[in-house]
């Protein structure tokens, strides 16, 4: 191998290399990108996680008043039943 030859593969091979760094770097630009949309995700998985909690508190609420609501229907259903027993 002659001296031409061998400068020749010595430039191929840094030319290889800066390749392979621009690569590296695209890389790691498309991997902060992707790191900074996951945290967006992230932060609105969690504000619907809040909402959903927030929701399930409330309907909590209104299910212990439905509940509150069933049994004083059921008193005034028996009480009626009574009533109605008593009539000719």
């Amino acid at each position: 191998m002659d001296a031409a030859e061998q400068e020749r593969k010595i430039s191929q091979h840094g030319n290889d290399i800066a390749a392979i760094y621009d690569i590296l770097t695209d890389h790691s630009r498309i991997l902060d990108e992707h790191t900074r949309i996951l945290d967006e995700h992230t932060r609105i998985l969690d504000e619907h996680t809040r909402t959903l909690d927030e929701h399930s508190v409330k309907l909590d609420t209104l299910d212990t008043k439905v509940d509150t609501l069933d049994t004083k229907v059921d008193t005034l259903d028996r009480k009626l039943d009574l009533v109605l027993e008593r009539l000719p």
